[in-house]
């Protein structure tokens, strides 16, 4: 998800990847043409309309095997669910 750290292009380019749509008009009511018109802070508004969830490798390698594979997710140094956290 973009920050205000990212630069604008960084921005506009993950607008495009994600197919969030160009809104018709601004927040002034100005007819907009194409992301560059619009502001940082209002690229970063239609960002948060399309969240994004990662992705991990290992969740994709259990899908793809073909087998019944599921991942179990514990919390990380949590002292009954992870074992080296006993020793």
């Amino acid at each position: 998800m973009p920050t205000t750290s990212w630069l604008k292009q960084n921005i506009i380019d993950w607008l495009i990847l994600h197919d969030v749509e160009l809104p018709c008009v601004d927040k002034k009511g100005k007819k907009v043409t194409n992301f560059n018109q619009l502001t940082k802070a209002f690229l970063i508004e239609l960002s948060k309309s399309k969240p994004v969830s990662p992705k991990y490798v290992i969740n994709q390698l259990a899908e793809s095997c073909g087998k019944d594979i599921k991942v179990l997710w514990l919390p990380p140094a949590h002292c009954e669910f992870n074992a080296i956290e006993l020793i």
